[in-house]
């Protein structure tokens, strides 16, 4: 007789999604988040690819919480702050892949969560299509 494989609770199969709880920064995790800030800027203000334009910073740039998801390279999911201390709370959440270090590996931004969407805990997001 042929026994099929047991199948895998549900939540052991989010946790490998990247829905695990969020971990504090680290310093690799604000690295890449900082390369992707200049885009993240371009795509919170909607400006198109190749559109040359002066793109003024982010009145803050605080990475406050990340998950992260090993895959051919790795997946960053991050949680941050982008309004001053004395501004009402506003972040974003950035979907960063980050490929293999023989591959030349550099940060992209691939997905972007805002406003209410991004108000929440960190979480692991699809890229848009």
């Amino acid at each position: 007789l042929a026994r099929s494989a047991p199948s895998r609770p549900a939540k052991r199969q989010r946790a490998m999604l990247g829905s695990a709880a969020p971990a504090p920064v680290t310093p690799d995790v604000a690295e890449v988040a900082e390369a992707v800030c200049a885009e993240a800027r371009r795509q919170y203000l909607k400006i198109p690819e190749g559109v040359m334009a002066k793109v003024t910073p982010f009145s803050a740039w605080e990475p406050t919480e990340a998950l992260t998801q090993v895959v051919a390279g790795t997946n960053f999911f991050v949680k941050i702050r982008i309004s001053a201390a004395s501004e009402p709370e506003e972040f974003i959440q950035l979907r960063i892949f980050r490929g293999l270090p023989h591959t030349g590996g550099e940060p992209q931004l691939v997905a972007m969560l805002r406003d209410a969407e991004a108000a929440g805990p960190v979480k692991y997001f699809e890229a848009a299509e």
